[in-house]
């Protein structure tokens, strides 16, 4: 919760502006995040823990990928997201 309305609503606050003019009014994450480092590793982390929960349910629901990455000795994963790794993280466990 903490990470959804104080961190992530709280930045479209500008949105309509930015949709009728094509013109962002922040300064965007980066911005943002260069200033507050605490507030980058809050929000890295909420990511990272919602990441995990979905990986763990994905591997629920398709338990082939775990059967496999348990006994193929030569499996090989390409965790293209760029987020944080938690579906390789998962996977590999």
């Amino acid at each position: 919760s903490m990470q959804v309305d104080g961190q992530f609503y709280q930045r479209l606050g500008d949105i309509d502006d930015t949709l009728r003019t094509g013109t962002e009014s922040s300064h965007g994450y980066e911005a943002w995040f260069e200033v507050d480092p605490d507030a980058a590793k809050r929000y890295t982390q909420a990511q990272h823990n919602g990441s995990l929960a979905t990986a763990y349910a994905l591997h629920k629901r398709l338990p082939e990928l775990g059967d496999l990455a348990a006994t193929s000795s030569n499996m090989r994963m390409l965790d293209v997201g760029g987020g944080s790794g938690a579906f390789s993280i998962v996977t590999a466990r």
